[in-house]
């Protein structure tokens, strides 16, 4: 079964709205290990523009904010992180990073995306390590790497 997200994280402890000034969007709230976090609900998610206004709205009323898209059925990963209404970072399939898995299951050399395209895949087997979502809580000092990983694979 394929699982689409667009949500928009910030840091826990901070009250959110569910839903938006107009009320075009309405969100569910889960609150993580370390992040807050505003799912879209209302049916069949199709990614819209306006999340980006909203992440930047929250990221000026609280500091900081994240764009979260997730669709398993193109293997679309991204985020963009905003700081004081800034956009400070955007993360996709390029800065993902790879593990070559060794003949006895133990990991090997780390390869980017675009190595891992140059690669023979009968003669290297690869594991993704870190997705754009994780390397983009990576760069943040308030999400956890695995908060988010965790949350999508119990949607799944």
């Amino acid at each position: 079964m394929s699982y689409v997200l667009e949500a928009i994280g910030v840091p826990a402890g901070i009250s959110l709205p569910t839903d938006n000034e107009d009320g075009e969007i309405t969100f569910e709230l889960f609150s993580l290990s370390g992040v807050n976090l505003l799912a879209r609900t209302g049916g069949r998610v199709v990614f819209s523009p306006r999340m980006l206004e909203i992440a930047k709205r929250l990221s000026l009323q609280h500091g900081a904010a994240m764009l979260i898209r997730w669709d398993d059925r193109v293997g679309m990963r991204q985020a963009v992180v905003y700081q004081q209404g800034a956009i400070t970072r955007e993360f996709g399939e390029d800065d993902e990073i790879y593990v070559a898995i060794a003949d006895a299951g133990l990991p090997g050399r780390r390869y980017t995306t675009a190595e891992v395209d140059q690669l023979d895949p009968d003669e290297v087997e690869v594991e993704r390590l870190v997705d754009a979502i994780g390397a983009a809580c990576r760069s943040t000092d308030w999400c956890p790497e695995n908060s988010i990983r965790d949350f999508i694979r119990k949607q799944r």
